[in-house]
């Protein structure tokens, strides 16, 4: 009898474990040693048979195991090497996922699907681009160190960018003050130097 060819839709390849899990389970072990009095996360290993009471006396009652208690975002190589760790290596640990990760993920979903994450995210790196990508201030600093070269080097009717906008401006320097009276534009000019929009940092 001619034996029957293998299916190729249901081959699988063979699974292997992730080295993206086993670096991030290296990096806690790191830390463990680097950090505290412990060996690392051997420590919390179950004992084995061959394993002296002696020499593991944390071990000799459950009141008293060692146990780890990891906190971490919902990331899948952290996920996978926590439950490599306690189901398949039998460390005693307790692991609490961070949930503003999954609570990021829901948001950025539902305004996936309203169709408005774009202009969402344009307005977060709006509010955002003066503190720099990593909050070091550093972008903030560049743009008042513009803004002051503005005050300083241009005038109200020598700066293009500012006669174009300065209708804008003007309602939300002036805002109806009475005093506004003669050249209204230098007087804009004049309170917006005055007011030093990049004096103070905003929200970040």
């Amino acid at each position: 009898a001619k034996r029957a060819r293998p299916n190729a839709a249901a081959w699988r390849p063979r699974k292997r474990y992730r080295t993206s899990a086993k670096c991030w389970a290296l990096a806690v072990d790191s830390q463990v040693r680097h950090t505290t009095a412990l060996r690392g996360l051997k420590d919390f290993e179950l004992p084995g048979p061959e394993d002296e009471p002696v020499a593991l006396p944390g071990w000799a009652s459950w009141k008293s195991w060692p146990h780890a208690t990891i906190t971490a975002d919902q990331g899948s190589d952290g996920l996978a090497a926590v439950h490599g760790l306690t189901y398949g290596f039998g460390l005693n640990i307790t692991f609490w996922p961070d949930p503003s990760h999954g609570c990021h993920n829901d948001v950025k979903q539902m305004l996936k699907r309203c169709e408005v994450f774009r202009p969402w995210l344009l307005l977060m790196v709006a509010m955002n681009i003066q503190h720099g990508p990593q909050a070091d201030d550093y972008r903030f600093q560049q743009l008042r160190e513009c803004a002051d070269q503005v005050w300083s080097q241009f005038g109200p009717s020598s700066c293009p960018l500012f006669e174009a906008r300065a209708s804008d401006i003007a309602a939300e320097v002036l805002k109806g003050d009475p005093t506004s009276d003669g050249d209204r534009l230098k007087t804009v000019w004049q309170r917006a130097a005055e007011q030093g929009v990049l004096q103070n940092k905003g929200y970040q």
